[in-house]
């Protein structure tokens, strides 16, 4: 039985299980291409199959051959955390513009509020009106 994460050597180059679909695919090189996707009874059928790593656990001592197969796994990893960061970046990107957009809507409340208050006031009040704003007075019972 084999997991992610598990290398075979077939067709002359390492393919490494993942289950980043429905299905468990064997990939190779980039996971972009289709032609790179494959199953592990198709790997079977080639002369030079074999198992470099199976149940996560090392199955072969022809170095040269066990390098490829870690040379393989570490640029998968890298591919994948370079995905991440993408994922990552338009995470923030989309967090930014949200907080953006509420802080807008926030300045036009507060601007509103402000034009309501000073609207209100009658005769002697405006000579205090800007203390209370820069109190915060024209925000009273927002909150409510």
């Amino acid at each position: 039985m084999s997991r992610p994460g598990d290398v075979v050597w077939a067709d002359g180059r390492a393919w490494m299980q993942t289950d980043w679909d429905e299905k468990s695919r064997w990939i190779t090189e980039s996971i972009a291409r289709l032609e790179n996707r494959t199953t592990l009874k198709a790997l079977k059928q080639h002369d030079d199959f074999r198992w470099l790593v199976r149940d996560g656990y090392r199955q072969i001592n022809d170095y040269p051959l066990a390098h490829e197969a870690y040379r393989f796994q570490i640029a998968n990893l890298t591919e994948l955390l370079a995905q991440a960061e993408k994922e990552r970046d338009a995470a923030e990107s989309r967090y930014a513009s949200a907080l953006d957009a509420h802080l807008s809507r926030a300045a036009l409340e507060e601007r509103a509020a402000i034009v309501d208050y000073v609207s209100s006031l009658r005769g002697d009040e405006f000579t205090v009106a800007a203390n209370d704003i820069a109190c915060g007075a024209h925000l009273a019972g927002d909150d409510e």
